[in-house]
C-alpha cells in the first residue's frame, strides 16, 4: 500500500504531515545486545586460543543513551533472575583479565540483572534491569516528541541450575516493573491493537510518539508464562502467531524467511537481523541487509549501525540517506 505522506527527515527523527500513518509502516535500524561492552582485550584472546568461536561474542556498543541520541528506535536487552543478589557479582573471567569487575557492588545487590554471559561476556553498561528501566523513562521525557521505541527481552536461565529459572511470580514482577517504572504514558500496549480475522490495527506513528512497545524474546516456558497474563493486564508484547489472540509482534531473525512480506502486510510488526556473529562485518557482506529491508519486517537488528572498532572492516548497517528509521511503502 502506498502511504499518502509527505516527511522530513529532522536530526535523524521522522516529521510526519499526516496523522494517519499506521506504525506497522515503519521500518527502524537498532541493536543487539544493546547493553554490551566488548570482552577484554586480555579475557578474549585467552578464550580465543580454546575455541575460534569466541569471535562471535567480539563486537559492543556504546551506552543505550548514546544509541537513542544517534537515533535507534530499537534495542536488545537481556535478564538474569539474582533474587539473593552476588550470583553473578564475581565473574570468573576478571581472574584471566586482572581487571576487577566494575560492577561488583551493583551485583551484589538482589533483582534482575543485564549482561549477555556469566564468567565470560559480562561486561555491561547497566547492571541493574530496574535502572535501565529508569534510564530509559528519563530519556523519554527529556526527548518527548521521539518515535516509538521497539525494545525486545529476553531472560535467559541456565537450566542446569534451578535458581536461574523463572517463576510465574517472576514474571508477573517483571510484567509489572515494565508497567509502573515506564507508566502507561510511555508504553503501547497489547489491548490497544484492534485485532480483526485479517489485519491488525496499530497506533499511528504519531500516536506511538514518546512510547515503548516491548516484545519477549522467548518460545519456551517463559513465553508461557508471559501468555498466563490476562490481555488487560500485559505490558508486554509477545512473540505469538498472528492467529493467536494476543498476536501484534513476532521475532523472524532470517530476512529471507518467505512470510515476513504477508505478516507485515497484516500488521504484524516483525523484528529480523541484518547480520549474526560479526560475520557479515568481517567480510563487508551487505546481502543480509539488504534483504531486510526489502522484506519489510519494521524492525532490523545489527551489531554494526556503527563500523567495528574492534577489527578492521567498514561494513555499517545504516539507511541510504545515512538515518536509522523511515517508513516504508
Amino acid at each position: 500500500m502506498k502511504l499518502f505522506i509527505f516527511t522530513l527527515l529532522v536530526g535523524g527523527s521522522l516529521t510526519s504531515y499526516a496523522q494517519n500513518v499506521p506504525l506497522h509502516h515503519i521500518q527502524v535500524i537498532g541493536s543487539h545486545n544493546s547493553y554490551k561492552k566488548a570482552i577484554n582485550p586480555k579475557l578474549y584472546e585467552y578464550l580465543l586460543k580454546k575455541d575460534a568461536q569466541v569471535q562471535t561474542l567480539y563486537y559492543e556498543h556504546p551506552s543505550i543513551t548514546t544509541q537513542l541520541d544517534l537515533g535507534l528506535r530499537n534495542l536488545e536487552i537481556d535478564i538474569w533472575k539474582d533474587e539473593q543478589g552476588s550470583k553473578y557479582a564475581s565473574p570468573t573471567g576478571t581472574t584471566i583479565s586482572g581487571i576487577p569487575y566494575e560492577w561488583s557492588e551493583a551485583m551484589a545487590q538482589p533483582g534482575y540483572k543485564i549482561f549477555h554471559m556469566p564468567d565470560v561476556d559480562y561486561e555491561t553498561h547497566q547492571p541493574s534491569f530496574i535502572q535501565q528501566l529508569r534510564e530509559l523513562k528519563a530519556w523519554s521525557e527529556q526527548n518527548p516528541t521521539h518515535e516509538t521505541i521497539f525494545i525486545t527481552l529476553e531472560l535467559k536461565d541456565e537450566k542446569k541450575d534451578p535458581s536461574t529459572l523463572f517463576t510465574r511470580a517472576n514474571i508477573q514482577e517483571i510484567n509489572t516493573l515494565i508497567e509502573t517504572e515506564l507508566t502507561e504514558k510511555h508504553l503501547i500496549t497489547p489491548k490497544e491493537l484492534k485485532r480483526q480475522a485479517d489485519f491488525i490495527q496499530w497506533p499511528t506513528i504519531d500516536e506511538g510518539r514518546g512510547k515503548f512497545v516491548w516484545i519477549i524474546d522467548n518460545t519456551d516456558y517463559r513465553l508461557d508464562l508471559f501468555d498466563s497474563i490476562a490481555l488487560a493486564d500485559l505490558a508486554v508484547f509477545l512473540n505469538v502467531p498472528f492467529t493467536h489472540p494476543k498476536a501484534g509482534c513476532m521475532i523472524l531473525n532470517n530476512p529471507y524467511d518467505t512470510s515476513i512480506p504477508q505478516l507485515a502486510e497484516k500488521g504484524v510488526i516483525i523484528r529480523t537481523r541484518a547480520d549474526d556473529s560479526t560475520k557479515q562485518a568481517r567480510t563487508n557482506d551487505y546481502s543480509t541487509f539488504e534483504q531486510a529491508k526489502q522484506s519489510k519486517a519494521q524492525i532490523i537488528t545489527t551489531d554494526y549501525y556503527l563500523p567495528s572498532q574492534l577489527f578492521p572492516s567498514t561494513y555499517q548497517v545504516i539507511f541510504d540517506d545515512h538515518t536509522y528509521i523511515r517508513i516504508q511503502d
